[in-house]
C-alpha cells in the first residue's frame, strides 16, 4: 500500500465533516423537499470529484484489472492463481508487470463472483489502455450503474431518503474513488428492491440475485425473499444463478474459491469490534491467541442466528414476514457483527439498503438502520490504519462500534417489547414503576391514605400511577390525549386544552412526566388549576436538565422510551418536547397561579427527576382560559 497519510487523514476528516452537514440538512427538513432530478444531479457532481482518484486507499483494483484482462484473453480467473499462471500468458495480460507487482494475495484464487467479473472484463476490453486509465474506465462503468439505480430507487422512495445514501461520503470515496465491487451489489440491489416495491417479483428476483452473487454474503438473505414472494422468485433465482456461473464452469471452481474465502475467517482481521473484543479478552485471561478458533466460531454464530431467524419467519404468516429490505439489513448487519474484518467499503451494503429498510421496516429496523448509517460515517476514520496512522482511526473505529452496538441494543429492545411476551414484561415493569412513582408522590404529599378523596391522574399513560393511588383509597379519574389505559379505572380522552370536569372537582391532581410532552403547557396547568379545589394540591414530576448535553440526552432517551411503550400513538408529541430546568418550571408554575409548597429530587447522573408539590393561589381560572 502506498503511504499517503495526508490523503487518508484528509478523507477521514472530510467524511466526518460532510456527514455531519448531511445530518444537519436532513434534520432541517431541506432533504424532504429534494426532487429526483436534484438528487441525481447532486450525486453525479459529487462522484465526478472522486473519479480521477487512483487506487490509493486499497490495492484491490489491481486484482480487478488482472481478472478482467484474463477473461478477455479467454481464461478462467477461478482456475489458476496469478503465481501459477504461465509466464507467456502473464506477459500477455500484464506487459509492464505493474498489476502483478501491486496485487495482493497473488498465491490465492480470485474470490470475485461473475457479476463483478463481467464489469472487470468490460474495463479490460480496451487492451491498449494503461492500468490507471483502465481503472478509471472501470470506475466510470460502476458509477453509471450506481447512479441509474439511484434514479430508479428515488422514483419509489422520497428523494431525501435516498440522499442519505447518495450524498453520504462513503460511497463517493469507495465506489467513484476506489471502485470497490460493493458498487455492483448497490446498483442491482436498489433496482431489485424498487421492482419488488412495484410487485414486479420476477424482475426484482433477477436483480437481487445478481446483487447477491456480486458479494456472496447477501445470498443468505435470498431464502427470506423466497418466503415472502414464493415460487415466482425461486425459479428466476435459479435461472440467473445458472446463467451467471456457466461461463466460469471448472471442476475446481468451488474448491478454489472456498480456499481463498477461508482467509477472511482464519487470517484477515481488521476493525471488527465484537471479534477483537472477544479475542483480546481471551488473550488477557490466557495469554494465548485464539483467533484461529474465534474467527470460525463467529462464522457459526452468524449462520446459527440466520437459521433461527429463518425458522421464525417460516412459522409466521406470509403477510407478516420480513420484506426484502429488512431481510437484507438483518443478514448484512449480522454478518458485519460476526466477521473478523470490516473494511470501510463493507459498510456500503447496509448503507445502500437503508432507504428501503427505513421506509418499509419496523421501528426496530429504523433504529438499527441509523446505527449502520452512523457506523458508515465513523468508519471513514479508519483510513488512517491503511497508511500506518492510528490516532483518529482508532478513535473513530471505537466510536463507530459503540454507536452501532447501542443501536443494536435499542433495536433488540424494541423488537422484544413489540412481541406478546415482551409486552407482558413491559406492562409489569410499568406497573411497578407506577407504584414507585406514587409512593414518592404520596410521601411528599404526606397522605398515605386517600380516604375517599378525589384524584385526577392527568396525562395518565397506561394509568399505573392512578391505579396505585386507587389502591390506597383515592377515587381516581384518568385523563390523557391518547388512550393507553391498561387498568380498570375510568379514562377520559381530552383535547389537551379543556378538561370535561367542573371547577374545583379534585382534592389532588398528579402530572407525572407529562408537561414536557404538552404542546400547550400553560393550558394543561391552567386546567389542572381550574379543576383543583382551593385546598387541593398538584403534584408535578418532571425530568430536568442542567446543561445542553444533559438536555440532548433527555430528548433522545424520552423519544426512545415512548416509542417502546406508545405503540406509535405518542410520536406526534416528539415534535414539541419541552424539557426545562428547575428554575424554569418554578417560573411557569407561578405564572399560572401556583406556589411551590415542597420539592423532592432523585437521580443525579443520566435522568434527573424533580417533584414539585404545588398549592393554588388566588382565584381559579375559567375553563379554556
Amino acid at each position: 500500500m502506498r503511504g499517503m497519510p495526508a490523503l487518508a487523514w484528509g478523507l477521514a476528516l472530510a467524511s466526518l465533516a460532510s456527514g455531519g452537514v448531511l445530518v444537519a440538512v436532513h434534520r432541517s427538513g431541506l432533504l424532504a423537499r429534494l426532487t429526483v432530478g436534484g438528487l441525481v444531479v447532486g450525486a453525479i457532481a459529487l462522484r465526478l470529484v472522486a473519479l480521477p482518484m487512483g487506487p490509493v486507499l486499497s490495492d484491490d483494483a489491481y486484482r480487478y484489472l488482472w481478472d478482467g484482462r484474463l477473461i478477455v484473453a479467454g481464461e478462467n480467473p477461478f482456475a489458476a492463481t496469478p503465481e501459477t499462471l504461465p509466464a507467456p500468458l502473464r506477459a500477455q495480460i500484464d506487459p509492464t508487470g505493474e498489476l502483478y507487482e501491486e496485487m495482493n494475495s497473488r498465491g490465492y484464487f480470485s474470490v470475485y463472483p461473475p457479476p463483478s467479473q463481467a464489469l472487470f472484463a468490460l474495463a479490460g476490453v480496451p487492451s491498449w489502455l494503461s492500468a490507471i486509465d483502465a481503472f478509471r474506465l472501470y470506475k466510470l462503468l460502476l458509477t453509471i450503474l450506481e447512479c441509474v439505480a439511484l434514479y430508479v430507487a428515488a422514483r419509489f422512495l422520497s428523494a431525501g431518503l435516498v440522499a442519505l445514501y447518495a450524498w453520504h461520503p462513503l460511497p463517493i470515496i469507495e465506489i467513484a474513488g476506489q471502485g470497490h465491487t460493493e458498487g455492483v451489489f448497490v446498483g442491482f440491489a436498489l433496482i431489485g428492491l424498487a421492482c419488488l416495491r412495484q410487485e414486479r417479483v420476477r424482475l426484482g428476483a433477477l436483480a437481487l440475485t445478481v446483487a447477491a452473487w456480486a458479494k456472496l454474503v447477501p445470498l443468505v438473505a435470498l431464502p427470506f425473499v423466497l418466503l415472502k414472494h414464493g415460487m415466482r422468485a425461486f425459479w428466476m433465482m435459479v435461472l440467473v444463478t445458472v446463467l451467471l456461473w456457466v461461463p466460469f464452469a471448472h471442476p475446481a471452481t468451488a474448491e478454489n474459491i472456498a480456499t481463498s474465502l477461508r482467509l477472511y475467517v482464519q487470517l484477515f482481521e481488521f476493525n471488527a469490534g465484537p471479534y477483537l473484543l472477544v479475542k483480546e479478552t481471551a488473550r488477557w485471561f490466557t495469554g494465548a491467541d485464539y483467533s484461529k478458533v474465534i474467527g470460525p466460531t463467529f462464522s457459526l454464530v452468524f449462520f446459527g442466528v440466520i437459521a433461527a431467524g429463518f425458522v421464525a419467519q417460516w412459522r409466521t404468516a406470509r403477510a407478516m414476514r420480513w420484506p426484502a429490505p429488512t431481510a437484507l439489513l438483518v443478514v448484512l448487519g449480522a454478518f458485519l457483527l460476526c466477521t473478523t474484518t470490516v473494511h470501510p467499503w463493507y459498510l456500503l451494503m447496509p448503507l445502500a439498503v437503508l432507504p428501503f429498510a427505513w421506509d418499509e421496516g419496523s421501528e426496530a429496523i429504523r433504529t438499527w438502520s441509523w446505527g449502520w448509517w452512523w457506523m458508515s460515517l465513523f468508519v471513514a476514520g479508519t483510513y488512517g490504519f491503511y497508511v500506518g496512522e492510528r490516532g483518529l482511526a482508532l478513535l473513530s473505529g471505537t466510536l463507530g462500534w459503540l454507536v452501532l452496538l447501542g443501536a443494536s441494543a435499542l433495536a433488540l429492545l424494541q423488537a422484544v417489547s413489540s412481541s406478546r411476551w415482551g409486552q407482558q414484561r413491559l406492562d409489569a415493569v410499568l406497573r411497578q414503576r407506577g407504584r414507585s412513582k406514587w409512593s414518592w408522590i404520596a410521601e411528599a404529599l404526606g397522605e398515605s391514605d386517600g380516604a375517599g378523596a378525589r384524584l385526577l391522574d392527568l396525562g395518565a399513560g397506561e394509568g399505573w400511577v392512578g391505579w396505585a393511588a386507587h389502591q390506597t383509597g383515592y377515587q381516581v379519574a384518568l385523563a390523557d390525549v391518547v388512550d393507553l389505559n391498561q387498568t380498570e379505572l375510568t379514562h377520559i380522552r381530552y383535547d389537551g386544552h379543556a378538561l370535561p370536569f367542573p371547577a374545583a372537582t379534585f382534592d389532588a391532581t398528579v402530572l407525572v412526566f407529562v408537561l414536557h410532552h404538552a404542546e400547550h403547557t400553560e393550558a394543561v396547568l391552567r386546567e389542572a388549576r381550574r379543576t383543583l379545589k382551593p385546598s387541593g394540591r398538584l403534584a408535578v414530576v418532571e425530568s430536568v436538565y442542567t446543561n445542553p448535553v444533559n438536555h440532548a440526552l433527555l430528548r433522545f432517551l424520552d423519544t426512545r422510551a415512548n416509542r417502546l411503550r406508545g405503540e406509535g400513538q405518542m410520536e406526534d408529541q416528539e415534535a414539541h418536547l419541552a424539557f426545562d430546568t428547575v428554575e424554569g418550571w418554578r417560573r411557569r408554575f407561578q405564572e399560572v397561579g401556583f406556589r411551590v409548597e415542597a420539592e423532592r429530587r432523585r437521580g443525579r447522573l443520566i435522568h434527573r427527576q424533580h417533584l414539585f408539590v404545588l398549592r393554588p393561589t388566588g382565584d381559579a381560572p375559567s375553563s379554556g382560559s
